[in-house]
């Protein structure tokens, strides 16, 4: 509030503010990150009312506690089920207003406590689903944490994965168009070669698969830059998500072995960082983007040899619906 005094009675938890002109509106916002308790949230954010003369209007402000979330990751084998451990959860709302990534524990478990009410979906990092060659059934979990008073608990959110096949992109080869010489009369004439124009027309759109895997190899141990020839996809990516709200994009930086575990992760780290500034400056909310650095834990090839290094020191892309 722009005018009047605020007084705080610790003990009983109340604010006392008077000095407010009579008859005005006064509007009011609520801050609940200043709260003690970080899972509770206010029923109202913003709210206003008239200031009465010479009298204290009470203002009861209803507030709900956050949800906690329960639940098991299973690997499904004929019919038997067989707990998966060591992966990581992406859950966000219906808006991707809220992200967060829920780590699974040894026993397969996991829990999340001070999810804010709302429509929710829950899955399994695709990139860790693809390097164990799995996929989620179903592909998301979808919930409701509900507002109440005292809190939603939500148990037995079970997720099961099962094995799955997953194709290789290949970009196709633009094939080059022949020239017919029977419909050139003077043979010594020689065929005009295409402006730039004429060949930038002729490039073909660059085709975005979601929930496939697009991987980049850097030129060197250490390039972190992003390379020229990245930004024609890169762009693409960014009209394909403006286009679909909702959708996200995760980015993974890899290297191939380094002398050190924190060079590598370094390297990794900023390999995936540039690329989300520059998907960032192109419009792409942050909190639609997932990057982070893998180091050299998850190699393509063998590191022993120069190929299987060109292979390693790579960004995986993944547009997520």
């Amino acid at each position: 509030m722009p005018f009047g005094n605020t007084i705080h009675d610790i003990d009983n938890k109340v604010y006392y503010t008077f000095g407010l002109p009579m008859y005005y509106r006064v509007n009011m916002k609520v801050l609940s990150e200043t709260f003690e308790n970080p899972t509770i949230f206010p029923k109202y954010n913003e709210f206003s009312f008239i200031v009465d003369p010479n009298v204290y209007k009470p203002l009861n402000i209803p507030c709900y506690v956050a949800g906690i979330l329960e639940g098991n990751v299973y690997r499904m084998i004929g019919n038997s089920k067989k707990i998966q451990k060591g992966l990581n959860l992406n859950l966000f709302n219906s808006d991707s207003s809220y992200f967060v990534v829920i780590p699974v524990m040894s026993d397969g478990s996991f829990y999340q406590m001070g999810v804010p009410p709302g429509d929710y979906k829950l899955t399994v990092d695709p990139k860790q689903l693809e390097i164990l060659g799995l996929k989620q059934n179903p592909e998301f979990l979808e919930f409701t944490v509900k507002k109440t008073i005292d809190g939603d608990f939500i148990d037995n959110l079970n997720l099961e994965l099962v094995s799955a096949t997953f194709k290789t992109v290949e970009k196709e080869t633009p094939k080059e168009e022949k020239i017919d010489t029977a419909q050139i009369e003077d043979k010594n004439v020689i065929p005009e070669t295409p402006t730039d124009t004429t060949v930038a027309k002729q490039q073909p759109k660059i085709k975005i698969e979601p929930n496939e895997t697009f991987i980049y190899n850097y030129a060197s141990s250490t390039a972190t830059a992003i390379p020229t020839d990245l930004y024609p996809y890169l762009d693409a990516v960014v009209e394909y998500v403006l286009n679909k709200p909702g959708v996200r994009i995760s980015v993974a930086g890899h290297t191939e072995t380094m002398p050190t575990i924190q060079q590598a992760r370094d390297i990794s780290e900023k390999r995936a960082q540039e690329i989300a500034k520059y998907l960032e400056s192109k419009g792409i909310p942050s909190r639609s983007i997932y990057a982070r650095g893998l180091g050299a834990l998850y190699p393509l090839e063998s590191n022993l040899t120069p190929e299987g290094q060109a292979k390693n020191r790579r960004v995986e892309i993944m547009v997520i619906e």
